[in-house]
């Protein structure tokens, strides 16, 4: 018997690389540079690799 939790989760089959999130949703759409995006987020380049 399964509960209703189990019944209502979803699975996620292709979860988006949080990478691919960056690009899409913050440094193109607010038409950043990588450069720029660091700068406010205050990481450095290496960490804020976007694939």
């Amino acid at each position: 018997m399964k509960t209703t939790i189990e019944e209502n989760a979803m699975r996620m089959l292709s979860p988006v690389h949080p990478g691919r999130f960056l690009r899409f949703e913050v440094i193109l759409a607010h038409d950043l540079t990588v450069t720029e995006a660091v700068k406010i987020l205050r990481v450095s380049r290496l960490t804020f690799r976007v694939f």
